[in-house]
């Protein structure tokens, strides 16, 4: 049921904007930034939400702090990319 409500939004969105659609180069970004953002709200944030647990929420969040901790106390990176401890991400 829910995939059929997904389809028919998708449907939906694909003939609202291809009937506002102007100039085809520039239209065409937007189209296709609106179609990724209405793809991740779809696959990610409606499941997300539909199924919101704070709890879950929490523990995620604290288990990205964790992860960007470094070998020293109080010390964490500023981003997963990094190895090193920034001023920014340290207590």
């Amino acid at each position: 049921m829910l995939h059929q409500f997904i389809e028919k939004a998708k449907a939906m969105l694909l003939s609202e904007v291809k009937k506002s659609m102007g100039s085809f180069s520039e239209q065409e970004k937007k189209y296709n930034n609106l179609l990724s953002l209405f793809s991740l709200y779809v696959n990610r944030g409606f499941p997300r939400a539909h199924n919101f647990s704070f709890t879950e929420l929490a523990q995620s969040i604290f288990r990205f702090v964790d992860s960007m901790q470094t070998d020293k106390p109080f010390s964490y990176r500023y981003a997963p990319s990094t190895s090193k401890a920034t001023i920014y991400g340290s207590a």
